[in-house]
């Protein structure tokens, strides 16, 4: 995994990212792809993965 310096924060951020946008949420008009709790399944995997 690669890291970067995030701003001038002195925080190393990874250079891959999950993106969350779509995740359940109600306010929009796009129909959510995957329910809450494999959204929350998705994000801890993200998490442990690093």
């Amino acid at each position: 995994m690669n890291y970067r310096a995030f701003g001038k924060t002195g925080i190393k951020v990874s250079d891959l990212i999950l993106g969350t946008w779509y995740l359940p949420n109600s306010g929009t008009i796009v129909k959510p792809q995957v329910d809450r709790e494999g959204s929350i399944k998705l994000i801890q995997k993200a998490y442990d993965l690093g």
